[in-house]
């Protein structure tokens, strides 16, 4: 405890009791004795419900951001520091609640509601996390502050929504240059980034929200306007520098139908969606899809998945235990993955990134998944056997696959992989002397014994990446 008597991180930093096993915490705002509408000064009571039985409540999805807990708030009479993004949420959920008399609704927040310096609690709290979204009345998707011109953004997806319940098609006539500006930066927000909010507002049957400053959109309605600036941007072939598209959006909301699909949720599913299920049909797809999302623990990149999992698959893949080492947890979703899914291509992202996690070849790096050519998804790779599944056996940290010898590798070619990050996917200068290397390479062993085989009439077949 510091000198002004406020917790710091080594000890709780609220009143915590122990949370009885299938129960949840939830924060109720104080009043006053007498008073229909709550305090100002964020002061809270911090109640426990088991989860089958809980009153309505509203669950919070947010990033917890990279700055220390330097905001006040109180719990139960103690007082507690929060993250700055948390407390601004809690410093606009007020005034909503003053300003539309709308009474003190339970709030479900991750960052008070579970002791986060106990690892067991947190074990057992994020096993739960997907039935803790699924029975909220709402989930309140929070950007964060104003910034940027949200404003604009959130009230031209308003307009756009609006145009298309009425079923009135969207024209460039309806998008100022202002309002492409603002939606560009609202798709440049940290929270479409984080992996966990993604399991989040996805979750089946549970309305969402977006709440930005003091700005606020049903997700629907938000996912009607992306659509229709989508459908915009692809009916007039414009390469535009800006892009007024959320695709993180539009891929949330084919996820959320997905995830419907095989829970039997209630509502109109888009069954031409669910042809991208196959990006989400295993743990080692999921953990593909997921590159390029963020988060502050390693450990979440696998954890994050499971309410996912479970919902499509109909069970966790296997214990949450965030008390486990970073390695620990890879080395079981690697395992899990090799001996239940059956899956090998969990072997091309061995070497997809630059900072192993393992001293185990076979252990990827889920945080870090750098691989930037497409050929995780290529139908038929690793299907030389057809349908017979492959024989896996993981002992003692060492990996078995059996097989049969088809033929000895006479020569290997240099990886084509991505040279570093600043480095263009578009350099045609950088990529075409490679691939031109590897053009000639493949001639050489597809003619083998045969020469240079003719590609046309004036070149031969090495010689074609040149031109």
């Amino acid at each position: 405890m510091d000198r002004s008597g406020i917790k710091t991180l080594d000890t709780p930093m609220f009143p915590y009791r122990e949370l009885p096993a299938g129960h949840i915490r939830l924060l109720w705002p104080y009043c006053d004795s007498g008073d229909a509408l709550p305090r100002e000064d964020l002061s809270y009571d911090l109640l426990s419900f088991p989860i089958n039985s809980c009153p309505n409540y509203i669950a919070l999805s947010y990033t917890w951001g990279t700055k220390k807990a330097v905001e006040a708030i109180s719990i139960d009479g103690q007082d507690g520091l929060v993250q700055f993004n948390l407390y601004t949420f809690l410093q606009q959920h007020s005034k909503w609640l003053h300003s539309s008399l709308r009474g003190r609704p339970l709030l479900w927040v991750d960052a008070v509601c579970i002791n986060q310096l106990d690892s067991e609690e947190k074990s057992r709290q994020l096993t739960m996390m997907g039935e803790i979204y699924m029975k909220a009345r709402r989930t309140v998707i929070w950007l964060g502050e104003h910034d940027c011109g949200s404003s604009i953004a959130i009230d031209c997806w308003l307009r756009l929504a609006d145009k298309a319940r009425r079923q009135e098609q969207t024209s460039f006539s309806d998008v100022s240059q202002a309002e492409i500006e603002a939606l560009d930066h609202l798709a440049l927000r940290d929270y479409w980034h984080r992996v966990w909010v993604w399991q989040e507002v996805t979750t089946p049957n549970t309305p969402g929200e977006i709440w930005c400053g003091d700005k606020r959109i049903p997700l629907e309605d938000a996912v009607l306007a992306n659509d229709a600036v989508r459908m915009l941007l692809l009916g007039s072939r414009r390469v535009t520098s800006l892009i007024p598209w959320l695709p993180k959006l539009q891929s949330m909301h084919e996820l959320a139908q997905i995830r419907a699909a095989h829970t039997g949720a209630e509502g109109a599913i888009d069954k031409s969606i669910l042809s991208g299920t196959e990006y989400w049909a295993s743990l080692v797809s999921m953990l593909y899809t997921t590159r390029d999302l963020e988060a502050t623990d390693a450990r979440d990149r696998v954890y994050a998945l499971f309410p996912i999992y479970k919902n499509i698959c109909g069970r966790s893949p296997f214990k949450v235990d965030n008390g486990r080492l970073v390695e620990e947890i890879y080395i079981d979703a690697s395992t899990f993955i090799l001996e239940e899914e059956q899956d090998l291509r969990l072997l091309l992202l061995c070497n997809a990134s630059s900072v192993p996690v393992s001293v185990n070849s076979w252990i990827p790096n889920f945080k870090n998944l750098d691989q930037p050519f497409e050929i995780f998804n290529v139908q038929g790779l690793f299907h030389a056997s057809g349908s017979k599944p492959p024989q896996v056996d993981v002992r003692r940290r060492y990996v078995s696959i059996r097989g049969a010898i088809v033929d000895t590798v006479a020569t290997t070619h240099p990886s084509l992989t991505h040279p570093s990050e600043q480095t263009s996917l578009f350099d045609t200068r950088y990529w075409q002397p490679k691939f031109a290397d590897w053009f000639s390479s493949m001639a050489k062993f597809i003619s083998k014994g045969q020469g240079d085989r003719k590609y046309n009439l004036h070149l031969q077949l090495s010689q074609a990446a040149d031109k």
